[in-house]
């Protein structure tokens, strides 16, 4: 149920108290010299002023309800967000204007004239072409003058937030991870050596003893082994770097954002294995379900890194001690990165992860190499990141 309307701020600023005082002097001073220029001033200022404070009497008797049908939207999505306004008061109030905080902007609401328990739905435009978590309300009204000298500000309802998560894209991920694993996924290619059974079939010289089905080859009268297929289970461990020196560009970190969330979204899907490291800090987002991953996505932004600490560089160093099972590690950066200060990075991994770098430069042509046991692939859009995943190995 929405709050009981609460005053946020003295209805006086304080600067009208001293143009209500030059005000007055200005006013008597005109009329005790008989300078009207001087009088017609001051008495306008002061007519505003009073004029403010009998306006702002009274006590608005509202109760607000914020809902939105989505509280987690893409980009250019509409989330569905509503006012519900109920007049609560035993008074019939005359059309009026509220406005709705939504992030860092306001938005207007027009009301029209509500009788007593009345109540009014209106739709509320939330902004969402750029990714951001916005906080929509509470919803506020201002009684007083034009100049602001007087100015009473009152809120009603509970502020909710809206969740506006970078577009994404669906990508591959691949099985780089430990074989012979029992809590592994079956990758399809057989294996005489792993854990995950799927077939049987003639033996043949030099397959192991070890593998004869005894029943199967008792039934059948001829000796028949097990076929397995290779498991594995795959950790995923996505390196954000937030630091600015190390993008072209704004525009190349939300690139780097959109590849980020896509690569996590793929990997919950499939294993629900995931840790993402930004900000040197791991996030504890593995199991839990994409919805933290895209608040996250929503939220992280570019800063100014005179310490290191957002570099890439230092998740990657966080990476050996939070998420020292990885199998993978994804290092999601701008383009200012070279081969070299990749390869080195790399080496602060967990030591059984297969690694990849995504390079991101808005308008940039695809390229993937290798160095070591360092994929590296550059993209310059979104739909780039399949490709260049599947020219890596990751199908």
């Amino acid at each position: 149920m929405a709050k009981p309307p609460k005053k946020l701020e003295p209805p006086v600023r304080p600067w009208a108290w001293w143009a209500l005082g030059a005000s007055l002097l200005a006013l008597g001073g005109g009329w005790l010299l008989g300078w009207s220029e001087l009088a017609a001033p001051g008495g306008a200022v002061a007519a505003v002023f009073v004029a403010g404070a009998v306006s702002s009497i009274g006590n608005p008797k509202f109760a607000v309800a914020l809902t939105a049908r989505h509280r987690r939207v893409a980009e250019g999505a509409d989330p569905g967000v509503v006012a519900q306004v109920t007049n609560s008061g035993a008074r019939r109030v005359g059309a009026r204007r509220l406005v709705l905080p939504v992030g860092p902007g306001t938005v207007g609401v027009k009301l029209p004239a509500l009788a007593p328990g009345a109540s009014v739905v209106t739709a509320v435009p939330v902004p969402t072409k750029r990714r951001a978590v916005l906080t929509v309300g509470p919803a506020q009204a201002v009684r007083g003058d034009p100049l602001g000298m007087v100015a009473r500000t009152w809120s009603w309802g509970t502020p909710l937030d809206v969740v506006v998560y970078p577009r994404t894209i669906r990508v591959p991920v691949g099985m780089s991870g430990m074989a012979k694993d029992i809590e592994g996924k079956p990758t399809g290619q057989p294996s005489e050596t792993d854990v995950s059974f799927h077939a049987l079939r003639d033996y043949e010289p030099g397959d192991d003893r070890r593998s004869i089905h005894w029943r199967s080859s008792a039934r059948l009268g001829r000796l028949m082994v097990r076929q397995s297929e290779d498991a594995r289970r795959v950790q995923m461990a996505v390196l954000v770097s937030t630091a600015a020196r190390e993008y072209s560009h704004p525009r190349d970190f939300e690139l780097a954002v959109s590849a980020y969330a896509s690569l996590g979204l793929a990997q919950l899907a499939a294993s629900g294995e995931l840790a993402v490291i930004a900000r040197g800090a791991l996030l504890p987002i593995a199991k839990a379900g994409p919805g933290p991953l895209l608040d996250h996505a929503a939220a992280i932004q570019l800063a100014d890194d005179p310490s290191g600490a957002h570099s890439l560089a230092a998740a990657a160093g966080a990476a050996r001690g939070e998420a020292p099972g990885a199998t993978l590690a994804a290092l999601v950066t701008g383009t200012v990165l070279t081969d070299r200060d990749l390869r080195r990075i790399a080496w602060f991994l967990p030591r059984e992860a297969s690694a990849l770098a995504i390079r991101c430069r808005l308008g940039a042509d695809i390229t993937v190499s290798r160095i070591g046991r360092l994929g590296l692939a550059t993209i310059g859009a979104l739909e780039h990141l399949p490709r260049a995943l599947r020219r890596l190995g990751l199908q």
